[in-house]
């Protein structure tokens, strides 16, 4: 198409753009700036209206990108959360960013220890993406590797952590977002997407999840950090477990892949459940297969991602 655009129309022709949001590589798609004749005469803007300061003159530190704000009305607060902070996350409705649908899924185990027992989450584009994931994890269990993993192109690392995980398993992963989650956004305390998913969107309040880094995909992390008007929260991110973040690979780090010892105990009944709110520990427990199921696997991600911090 840009071919034809420059060989074919004969017309001055203006290009719009920010290469910085280029993030769909994986299907394919080009800078087209990069192959624009040398005599194109090219204008760069740098206010955002968007945001703020003191976040925007942080962020652009941050990402290594020039702007300005656009408004000196505007306030935008940066919070780069560390793992020692005491609050970890925003006390108001929020949305959050992950960059896989694998870290999105894992979520719903821990945010349960974090949001109070009325807060509600909402996934976009949940029932559509899960019952994907159920039909390629029971491709998985049929036919193995051999399966086909092209539904996950942008999200590498979910055929190998499907294939460590059985259909209980799954079920627990799948049953911990649903028994947060309410079917009307707008009742919801958190809202979950995937950076891809959000692009172009915006909040008063982002939270950016701790899979998505700065190094491996800086146009992916740039995206996610400039979505929020008031307020953006940045998880710590997981160190690879190498600490070499060159052998992470295109699609983002692999701090967390699921190796082969770390899955097949989850639903061990020696596993301790995690805590809970206060306010709730009074109630009496009245849990189900499934609620065992959840704490257990909860266990286990939260053990896996403790080890995976130290080494």
């Amino acid at each position: 198409m840009l071919d034809i655009l420059k060989r074919d129309v004969t017309v001055p022709k203006l290009f719009v753009g920010d290469a910085r949001q280029q993030i769909y590589e994986w299907r394919g798609t080009i800078n087209a700036f990069e192959h624009l004749p040398e005599n194109t005469l090219v204008f760069e803007f740098y206010r955002t209206f968007r945001m703020g300061n003191p976040g925007v003159r942080e962020i652009a530190a941050h990402t290594g990108v020039s702007m300005i704000a656009g408004t000196q009305e505007a306030r935008t607060r940066l919070h780069r959360v560390t793992r020692h902070d005491t609050v970890k996350c925003p006390n108001v409705p929020y949305t959050y960013l992950f960059r896989s649908w694998r870290a999105l899924l894992t979520s719903g185990t821990r945010l349960a220890t974090e949001l109070a027992p009325d807060q509600r989450i909402w996934v976009y584009d949940f029932d559509r993406q899960m019952a994907n994931i159920e039909n390629h994890h029971d491709k998985i269990l049929r036919f193995g590797g051999n399966a086909k993993q092209s539904s996950f192109d942008q999200d590498d690392d979910m055929p190998a952590f499907l294939m460590k995980l059985d259909k209980s398993q799954l079920l627990a992963l799948k049953e911990s977002i649903v028994r947060l989650s309410t079917p009307n956004p707008s009742e919801a305390f958190c809202k979950l997407y995937t950076i891809h998913s959000f692009k172009g969107l915006e909040d008063d309040v982002v939270r950016v999840a701790d899979d998505a880094h700065p190094t491996n995909e800086p146009n992916l992390y740039y995206v996610a950090l400039t979505r929020a008007r008031k307020e953006m929260w940045v998880d710590p991110v997981v160190e690879d477990r190498k600490g070499d973040r060159k052998d992470w690979g295109r699609n983002g780090p692999r701090s967390e892949r699921v190796h082969k010892d770390d899955l097949p105990t989850i639903l061990h009944p020696h596993l301790a459940p995690p805590n809970r709110h206060a306010h709730a520990l009074a109630q009496p427990s009245q849990m189900s297969a499934t609620d065992h199921a959840t704490d257990s696997l909860h266990a286990a991600l939260t053990a896996f991602r403790a080890d995976t911090a130290r080494e």
